[in-house]
């Protein structure tokens, strides 16, 4: 049976090619996460059953000359659905690890600079989970903010553009995933630099509001935006590129109560208000702002996922609310936690190890840290 491990698959369809990606697990699990441009034939019980006569309805009259990759959790289902779909001459190929591999998946993209002469913004998006990372290079010195794959990636990318990193910079302490920042940081000798918290428990720098670090040629400026977590900042990029983490996405805010849980989640909710309209809001419409997710999933275009701050404030309703609507409408908003955040927050704060074979088990799923 033929298999295609994750970054094969990525850079096929990079590429362009012709792929017909189906997803055999069920609708929920479905539209909770899955690959950019899949399908989805909800067939996953009647698989694990024998049954496989829906499947082979579906591939009747499909083109010969598009491969299928079949996709399920674990890469396990959907291997009956590849040899069935083979014992019928069409050729298909299983997703090794399936979607809990697929969260390891990577791309990159270009953020543009209005001083591009002087630098330049990587966006590093980790397709398979929503993740959003950056290396930020000038001079042949380089940064990270909130490293969210293998330290390899950033290192093979600074490489690249003929640069050492210098820091690797957190904006707040992350609920839905492991951060590699500490790994990264050590691995390149470089300085890991939290905002001002009491909860993180490892080595590592600080840095504070109104505080200006230089990467090269570029000027990074840390802003304090308090809400989505206590110690939650924002990195503006010599004017021009705002790293706002999880505080503000292109489409929603961020959850105020992963930190704080159920009983502070409305006090995280009026910090985050007072964020958005003493401090972010205020800056100039062209800012791009480039968050740390995507609630959708990431194709594969290399088209950075960013937006002017004048197309954020004129386009989510929740930045027009009044404080009590706006908190009354997130908190009335707050669906499901991300899986494992408890134990990936203590991870995250230095208090608790993870092997490395054990990170995409902890991270599984959606990552679900925008409030609405």
């Amino acid at each position: 049976m033929e298999q295609i491990g994750v970054q094969e698959l990525v850079a096929r369809l990079e590429a362009g090619e012709k792929l017909r990606i189906l997803d055999v697990r069920e609708a929920e699990a479905f539209d909770a996460w899955h690959i950019h441009g899949s399908e989805n034939l909800p067939v996953y019980h009647e698989l694990r059953s024998g049954d496989v006569s829906r499947l082979i309805e579906w591939a009747r009259g499909l083109s010969e000359e598009i491969p299928i990759v079949a996709v399920c959790n674990a890469g396990v289902t959907s291997r009956i659905a590849v040899e069935a779909l083979t014992a019928t001459e069409i050729h298909a190929v299983n997703l090794q690890g399936g979607i809990h591999a697929w969260s390891s998946a990577w791309t990159k993209a270009q953020v543009p600079l209005c001083r591009d002469d002087v630098g330049q913004v990587v966006q590093v998006r980790r397709n398979g989970k929503g993740c959003l990372s950056y290396l930020v290079v000038s001079n042949g010195v380089a940064a990270v903010f909130d490293a969210s794959v293998a330290a390899d990636v950033y290192v093979g990318l600074a490489k690249e553009c003929a640069a050492s990193i210098k820091y690797v910079f957190e904006t707040h302490i992350h609920a839905d995933h492991v951060s590699r920042g500490s790994a990264l940081a050590a691995r390149v000798g470089a300085e890991y630099l939290l905002p001002v918290t009491q909860r993180y428990y490892g080595a590592c720098g600080y840095v504070g509001d109104g505080e200006t670090l230089s990467v090269g040629s570029l000027d990074v400026t840390v802003h304090s935006t308090p809400g989505h977590t206590s110690e939650s900042v924002s990195y503006l990029i010599s004017d021009s590129v705002l790293l706002t983490g999880d505080t503000l996405f292109l489409d929603s805010v961020g959850r105020p109560d992963l930190e704080r849980g159920d009983a502070g989640a409305e006090e995280g909710a009026r910090k985050l208000y007072a964020t958005l309209h003493d401090k972010l809001l205020s800056l100039s419409d062209q800012v791009l702002v480039c968050p740390a997710h995507s609630a959708a999933s990431i194709g594969f275009d290399g088209v950075p996922l960013v937006r002017e701050l004048a197309d954020i404030r004129n386009s989510i309703s929740l930045l027009g609310f009044s404080e009590e609507v706006f908190v009354e409408t997130i908190l009335s908003g707050l669906g499901s936690k991300p899986n494992n955040h408890l134990h990936v927050i203590e991870v995250n704060q230095g208090q608790r190890t993870v092997v490395d074979t054990d990170l995409l088990h902890l991270e599984v799923g959606p990552n679900r840290c925008a409030a609405c």
